[in-house]
């Protein structure tokens, strides 16, 4: 991307970066503007290529909670809480509420004034 911007502003961007001057290297790239675009584009494709491996690892402390390619899929909640107790981890479990109660003839009353 910045390399995009180089080639689209030259000069002017190093003058707005405070640079009286731009370094040699960017007339270079402003003379051989499709080369640059090739390489740029080149360099896209292969980084796009090393990302693409379909890796997903958790990790906590260098120790393995999660790995995608062991398994072959994303992890749900349950498979890394399971993979956090492996490790001796535990999650927090804090007390619910409980969710109040409707008594069964104050809904049919609601159910019925609506209609």
């Amino acid at each position: 991307m910045a390399c995009v911007v180089l080639m689209l502003g030259g000069d002017k961007v190093f003058q707005l970066l405070g640079m009286p001057q731009a370094p040699g290297w960017v007339a270079t790239l402003n003379e051989n503007k499709m080369m640059t675009f090739a390489a740029v584009w080149m360099a896209n494709n292969v980084a796009a290529q090393m990302v693409a491996t379909g890796a997903f690892e958790i990790y906590v402390d260098d120790r393995l909670v999660f790995s995608k390619l062991e398994t072959g899929r994303l992890p749900t909640a349950s498979d890394i809480i399971k993979g956090l107790a492996r490790l001796g981890l535990e999650a927090e479990k804090k007390p619910r509420a409980p969710l109040p109660r409707t008594p069964p003839a104050a809904v049919a009353a609601a159910v019925h004034s609506e209609f």
